[in-house]
């Protein structure tokens, strides 16, 4: 209760008298989870470099709060596990914190700044997030809005390959569907990268794409990285376990 539900060690003292008649003191509280710390911090280590041996992730960070204090919550996920870090910023040297330098394997998140140090053939920029940019673009006017629409739909397409490629997988089959998606949208982006008034507030983002492009593309080849940074596991009971280790 107080790393899954972040209750204070004084206020669960009084929901175990109100809720159950257990007088406890705010020292045993603390003692009982210093405990629970002690007894996870082997399994928390083990899990940590399960997850950071394997040849891709998922990292994402987000913003936190700890004792009234602004942090950042960083994880890196596997389909299969997830650890977590309170961090005091979203910087770079956190994520080299969390993953290590030497990490060699493929790292899949958003386009934060943070991410900006790792080499493009080792990386896979988020789709979702990539959607969710041209749907704001589509949402301005004239020459941008155009732009927008006209990277949402090839965007469409891509999602519907990689939902076949997940009841098939056949590889072949989802590169030979993403070749023709990938021109169309390098034509578009191209076009958009140019300098000029028409382009004033989409020209940026274009530009920034050509700059990561391998790394839009890695999960057409590369087993075992997905176009999101989104993993399919149960994050919250982990939660519970990483911010219970990690204080």
């Amino acid at each position: 209760m107080s790393a899954r539900n972040r209750i204070s060690r004084r206020d669960m003292t009084e929901l175990a008298r109100d809720l159950f008649g257990l007088q406890m003191s705010v020292g045993a509280v603390d003692a009982i989870c210093q405990r629970a710390s002690a007894a996870l911090a082997d399994p928390h280590e083990r899990l940590t470099e399960a997850v950071l041996g394997s040849a891709a992730l998922n990292v994402d960070e987000t913003g936190w709060c700890t004792a009234g204090e602004g942090r950042a919550l960083w994880t890196a996920t596997t389909p299969t596990a997830a650890i977590f870090r309170v961090a005091e910023d979203r910087h770079r040297d956190r994520l080299t914190e969390l993953i290590g330098a030497d990490y060699d394997g493929i790292v899949c998140s958003d386009r934060w700044w943070a991410y900006d140090h790792l080499d493009p053939s080792c990386r896979q920029a988020c789709w979702q997030h990539l959607w969710q940019d041209f749907t704001r673009h589509a949402e301005g006017l004239a020459e941008q809005k155009a732009f927008g629409e006209a990277g949402l739909e090839p965007t469409g397409r891509l999602f519907s390959a990689w939902d076949d490629f997940g009841e098939r997988g056949d590889r072949r089959r989802l590169q030979r569907k993403m070749a023709p998606i990938e021109a169309e949208l390098r034509a578009l982006v191209e076009r958009a990268a140019r300098k000029s008034k028409r382009t004033r507030y989409h020209g940026r983002f274009a530009r920034n794409l050509l700059k990561i492009w391998p790394a839009l593309w890695t999960f057409v080849s590369v087993a075992g990285v997905e176009p999101t940074n989104y993993a399919d596991v149960l994050v919250m009971p982990m939660l519970a376990a990483g911010t219970a280790v990690g204080g």
